[in-house]
């Protein structure tokens, strides 16, 4: 929802919901369109990491590499989060 608000676009545009194949092709194709006008998903993801870095500086040391390495590890299954604090890892598996 950050860049929907950034952007100015509206969430509708977007929602899938039940709709059509067709339907939601258009808008699949639109959302790929939208995001490469906004700068491409790399820039996208890194403004939005450096937000969150910026927003929560005690946590994340204003460190935009750190929010996306974290969301890599929840990802792909190096780091499981409860409430926002590290419970396991995988090398405790």
């Amino acid at each position: 929802m950050h860049n929907i608000r950034r952007f100015g676009l509206s969430a509708q545009t977007f929602k899938l919901g039940k709709v059509k194949y067709l339907t939601a092709r258009k808008k699949a194709k639109l959302y790929i369109k939208t995001c490469v006008q906004c700068g491409g998903s790399e820039q996208l993801w890194d403004e939005w990491c450096q937000l969150i870095a910026d927003k929560y500086p005690q946590r994340w040391a204003n460190d935009a590499n750190r929010v996306s390495e974290a969301h890599e590890e929840i990802i792909t299954g190096a780091l499981k989060l409860r409430l926002g604090k590290i419970i396991c890892s995988a090398e405790d598996s």
